[in-house]
């Protein structure tokens, strides 16, 4: 394999354990939250490292489904929200997630972390375009001044 190839690899493998970490964290707050108002004073830490599973495949899936491209971003992030849940589902079953929590927890928490998740990527992809449009205007002021030169 050729460097680039191997950089963009690493690059993206990064990317997705990095927003894996974020979303475990947010999603065992929240978790945590939950259980605590349904009167569940302990977490085991197995539902941790569970959770963290769960979010490795949501975030692969994320990856897979983002090299579609849909037409509105809107129907990407309905998707996204379809087919987390439907993930989560799955995992709770697998786990026995269901054994402590109904299917409509387990949903409503995967939907809030997803939505929290979602508002973070906008502003960074808001962001993201406005150092690039702060940096294209410094492209064009300076070739500009090269040009009066």
């Amino acid at each position: 394999m050729k460097k680039p190839v191997i950089k963009l690899i690493l690059k993206t493998v990064k990317n997705i354990l990095v927003n894996t970490l974020v979303t475990t964290a947010l999603s065992v707050l929240i978790q945590f939250l939950v259980a605590y108002a349904m009167g569940y004073e302990q977490m085991v830490v197995v539902v941790v490292f569970q959770i963290f599973l769960a979010n490795i495949a949501i975030h692969i899936l994320f990856f897979l489904l983002d090299k579609v491209n849909m037409r509105f971003r809107v129907i990407n992030y309905t998707v996204f929200m379809i087919a987390s849940v439907g993930l989560l589902i799955g995992f709770g079953f697998w786990l026995g997630w269901f054994q402590s929590f109904e299917v409509w927890v387990i949903a409503v928490v995967g939907v809030a972390v997803l939505a929290i998740a979602l508002l973070i990527d906008t502003l960074k992809v808001r962001s993201d375009v406005a150092e690039i449009n702060r940096k294209v205007k410094e492209l064009r002021a300076r070739e500009e001044q090269e040009n009066d030169e």
